[in-house]
């Protein structure tokens, strides 16, 4: 872990100061707000723009930041954003060789505050799924070769401290890694198997010390994929919840099916986290589909799943399906509730829709075109935020009504390094103050302030 003193490439302001910048709401109007310099004193301008729809086209950050240390690479578009209290730490980059870190960047003003590289072999490829439990960053590297291990690290997120670090022996496979009262659920991916029946397997760990326990299991056949490949089934999203004072995973599974290796068999399983015993464990959820997606719980009692052009509602505790759709010709579908609706942003099809919905019934209230691929959907105060892998741009639409708010263009369009889907954050406001969102390229991190 290394202390940072000195602060990055921060924003310069032109008669303005932090906090008390204007926007004018006028269509098509733009205001030279800002501009900072680049790592080769570029001056690069920010302004604020709506188009003759209303909708904000750009604006000036509260601060953004260099991320890979002015070398020619870039960070790519690895790892997700980790936001807690005043930090919110991401992947960098040092010099032209790559020296990756874990960097705490200060959610106030950008300034770096710890690096931590503390890895077993040095200079490793990062891979960070983004986990935030209590204050501890905890998250999966995957051995370059590809070989059966894996290495899991805890970080304390306040002083860049290495809590634990583990060599797995075997990898938590999948992006399902899911902290829940102070331990971290992930599914067991064996990369090793070949001919013979693979136990999947759902591991607690805990958080404080990195000790593992197997928690439940599922017996999967193989069937032939490609030449010899054998495909497995899997753990789809897992989902902690708690209900009338019972902690439960719900653990949706998929075994592959012999009439085509594209295709599975969708079932779902309930642990009972608190009394340590299964409620059930294969109730067939929807058969002969792919592309599974992700789960969102709604009041504890719901659970809401995307897989590929259907979603379900199921009611968890039962297991029995509450409603069922479909959409011709679309599917792949990111979920988030928000403000009472359910938001689903639609990643594959000929066009990309986003939909609110009644989650209790499934009736449709509203539709609305997105940029070609909404996906990993955050939201705060009945907003809904999303970098669209489409078009690229940074999305904001209001829950209730559909209407798109933002499609903020990239900042920096000279560096061709547009936003990344997958590194978006919130810091919600405190004392009735407008919350912040970080957003990164694969170059740098900015910070805007929050509609509501």
């Amino acid at each position: 872990m290394l202390l940072i003193q000195e602060t990055m490439d921060m924003i310069y302001f032109s008669e303005i100061k932090i906090g008390l910048l204007f926007v004018i709401l006028l269509s098509g109007f733009c205001l030279q707000s800002c501009f900072f310099l680049d790592e080769a004193d570029r001056p690069i301008e920010f302004e604020t723009v709506y188009d003759e729809e209303g909708i904000l086209r750009s604006q000036p950050p509260i601060w953004v930041v260099d991320i890979n240390g002015g070398s020619e690479n870039t960070v790519g578009n690895m790892s997700h954003l980790i936001v807690h209290d005043s930090i919110v730490a991401c992947i960098t980059s040092e010099g032209d060789k790559l020296d990756w870190y874990l960097t705490g960047i200060s959610t106030a003003d950008g300034s770096f505050l710890w690096k931590w590289n503390d890895l077993f072999t040095i200079n490793q490829w990062l891979d960070v799924p983004t986990l935030l439990a209590d204050n501890l960053g905890v998250y999966r590297y995957a051995i370059p070769d590809r070989s059966a291990t894996t290495e899991t690290y805890a970080v304390d997120l306040n002083t860049g401290d290495t809590k634990w670090k583990i060599q797995n022996g075997y990898p938590w496979g999948g992006a399902s890694l899911i902290p829940f009262k102070g331990n971290l659920y992930a599914p067991y991916f064996d990369m090793t198997e070949t001919d013979t029946a693979r136990i999947q397997t759902v591991y607690q760990i805990d958080l404080e010390t990195g000790r593992h326990d197997s928690i439940t299991q599922q017996y999967l056949d193989p069937v032939s994929g490609w030449g010899r490949l054998k495909l497995f089934g899997e753990y789809l999203t897992l989902a902690p919840f708690t209900s009338d004072g019972v902690d439960y995973l719900f653990a949706p599974y998929v075994q592959r099916q012999p009439y085509d290796s594209t295709y599975g068999d969708a079932f779902m399983g309930l642990y009972d986290l608190t009394n340590k015993k299964q409620v059930y464990d294969s109730i067939p959820l929807l058969m002969r589909t792919r592309n599974f997606g992700e789960t969102v719980l709604y009041q504890d009692r719901i659970a809401i799943m995307s897989i590929f052009e259907r979603v379900l509602a199921i009611d968890i505790i039962s297991g029995k399906i509450i409603w069922n759709t479909g959409l011709i010709d679309q599917g792949g579908f990111s979920l988030q509730i928000a403000d009472g609706i359910l938001i689903m942003g639609q990643y594959f099809g000929s066009v990309s829709y986003m939909y609110g919905k009644d989650p209790e019934t499934g009736r449709t209230l509203w539709r609305t075109e997105n940029g070609g691929g909404a996906e990993e959907l955050q939201s705060h105060n009945g907003i809904v935020y999303w970098v669209d892998r489409g078009d690229a741009k940074l999305w904001a639409l209001d829950a209730k009504t559909g209407e798109v708010l933002w499609k903020i263009n990239d900042p920096d369009p000279e560096s061709d390094s547009k936003f990344v889907h997958s590194k978006l954050g919130i810091l919600p406001g405190e004392n009735g103050e407008k919350g912040k969102l970080f957003a990164s390229t694969v170059r740098r991190l900015y910070c805007y302030e929050l509609i509501r």
